[in-house]
């Protein structure tokens, strides 16, 4: 079980991989939206779910017109503050999860952040 914070940093991730060019198409939205589902529902608490905050986050960041490398940025210092929550088949996890947005959207500037990314991670 992850935080809330862990939450909101993936939310992060997962704009961040989808509106590369400042843009979100329906098939991006809807992948995120089916991969929160499918991959990162749990309870977080007796009040919270993951869901409610991976939706808040990403919905906010739209109706904010947040732009990519700040998001991005937000991930990468959470990780870097917790480097050790971040397990090798987690780090792969996110990493599938990305790239399966990057072939839903074919954004060339996608490819860059899933580089950034597994930079990231493994470096």
């Amino acid at each position: 079980m992850y935080t809330a914070e862990f939450y909101e940093a993936l939310g992060h991730l997962l704009f961040a991989v989808a509106n590369t060019n400042s843009t979100m198409s329906l098939l991006e939205q809807k992948r995120i939206n089916d991969m929160i589902h499918e991959e990162w529902a749990e309870v977080i608490t007796e009040e919270l779910e993951s869901t409610t905050v991976l939706f808040h986050t990403v919905r906010k960041l739209a109706l904010q017109r947040a732009v990519w490398r700040p998001c991005f940025k937000v991930f990468e210092e959470y990780y870097t503050e917790n480097e050790a929550v971040f397990t090798e088949p987690l780090k792969e996890k996110i990493l599938q999860n990305a790239e399966s947005i990057v072939l839903a959207s074919k954004k060339k500037m996608a490819q860059k952040t899933i580089l950034q990314l597994t930079r990231l991670f493994w470096d």
